[in-house]
């Protein structure tokens, strides 16, 4: 809620400006499609600037959005809305001169009036790039590229607004407000694009031991230097593997699965795709960038006193794995993992957790096999464990599962605040 409170009154202050910046406030019922048209244009400027400054991946913002996994929901959101406000703005110039077509066309297309061709650039690179980010099917490593284009309409949208005769030039102080959210757009983009590889949290490592279990690769890696990755347990990390003949150096995030005071740095993956697939070519030895790390998600595990239900689907356990193992049996709390798999073959973690679990009485373990005991649900569940309106609950794994289990949750009573979700599925 901190960061939509932010947001909305960044929005509002926008408004407020706009507002105090006309002489007349009738004008813009007088002229209502140019009103919008301002509006727009504002607002879908100053969320452009805000929406590239949110995923510089800085640990303040982070922090404000409650973990990074919220921080791209917010940044899908905000940049969808940001798109439409901004396309509105040609769009709704371009209604108020239907009448006379060689004037609205101008809107939309390039001609020789500079100020608004910058304008017009900045749409359709937008348009151009959105519609390979989110209706065009590529692979990773494109969709990353296009992706990572987006800081050009900024640069384009500054430009025009400096150059074009507006509100913004007539009112300095939304002058300098609009300018300083694309400033901060503009040097986010850069830095993250161009210096995060470089002052980043990055850290080599290599890989010590590997084993494959059905479809899941478990990797076991080593600093290799004595600047170790320091995280907390149910973390993640973005991994990219470095110099190999076979697996791309593409970046994709997996939790930890070790727990902080273990020799070696565990990652499990799942065979989800290309890239995870390939995973299992690599051996002892071979060379790994780990940044990061991310995540809140144990936040609540560190600092709450409370008894706790982990409920994990599938490879959605090695959060829990990092958990329970950093657990300690003196803590005057209890926990009831639930690990969800289709059938025996599939449960692979099961004696990993056994064996974590052995010296702490107070975990207690419920090894689920859906095909045997049938889909699992929160009545299910509330038959094995008590008050549930009283514990945190955690949840891990696809997204389906974790969106009924909420929803379940809440009919039974239990508070939104008391309910931990890690989503991935922001990448």
């Amino acid at each position: 809620m901190q960061a939509e409170l932010i947001i909305f009154s960044i929005l509002i202050q926008t408004i407020g400006l706009w507002l105090t910046g006309k002489s007349d406030l009738s004008i813009i019922t007088v002229n209502p499609l140019l009103s919008l048209s301002q509006i727009s244009a504002l607002l879908g400027t100053v969320l452009l600037g805000l929406n590239l400054l949110i995923v510089t991946r800085f640990k303040f913002i982070e922090k404000i959005f409650k973990g990074l996994d919220k921080v791209y929901k917010i940044h899908h959101l905000t940049g969808a809305i940001a798109f439409i406000l901004l396309l509105n703005h040609p769009i709704l110039l371009a209604l108020k001169q239907i009448h006379i077509p060689s004037l609205a066309i101008k809107y939309l297309t390039l001609s020789a009036n500079f100020s608004y061709n910058l304008g017009v650039i900045a749409i359709w690179l937008m348009i151009i790039l959105l519609i390979f980010t989110f209706f065009i099917k590529l692979s990773y490593q494109n969709w990353l590229f296009t992706h990572r284009l987006l800081g050009l309409p900024a640069l384009f949208a500054a430009l025009h607004i400096f150059y074009i005769s507006s509100d913004v030039s007539r009112n300095p102080a939304l002058k300098y407000w609009v300018l300083f959210w694309l400033i901060v757009g503009i040097l986010s983009y850069f830095y993250k694009i161009f210096l995060y590889k470089y002052f980043g949290p990055h850290y080599q490592y290599s890989v010590k031991q590997i084993s494959v279990n059905d479809d899941v690769v478990n990797l076991f890696l080593k600093a290799n230097s004595v600047k170790k990755l320091n995280f907390h347990p149910g973390q993640f990390i973005y991994f990219q593997v470095k110099n190999h003949q076979i697996i791309k150096p593409e970046i994709h995030p997996f939790s930890i699965a070790s727990a902080p005071n273990q020799k070696y740095l565990q990652i499990s993956a799942k065979a989800l795709g290309d890239y995870t697939a390939t995973l299992q070519l690599l051996k002892p030895g071979d060379k790994i960038e780990i940044t990061g790390p991310y995540g809140n998600f144990a936040e609540k595990f560190l600092i709450k006193k409370k008894n706790m239900i982990f409920i994990a689907g599938g490879i959605g356990i090695t959060p829990f794995l990092s958990m329970i193992a950093d657990f300690r049996p003196e803590d005057n709390r209890n926990i009831e993992l639930f690990y969800i798999s289709r059938e025996q073959k599939n449960a692979i973690f099961e004696s990993q957790i056994r064996q974590i679990c052995q010296n702490k009485p107070n975990i207690k373990f419920f090894n689920y096999l859906s095909k045997e005991q049938g889909r699992i649900d929160i009545e299910k569940i509330s038959e094995l464990c008590k008050d549930l309106d009283k514990k945190l609950i955690f949840i891990c794994g696809p997204l389906r599962m974790m969106e009924s289990m909420r929803s379940q949750l809440l009919a039974r009573g239990v508070k939104q605040q008391h309910i931990i979700m890690e989503d991935f599925s922001f990448v």
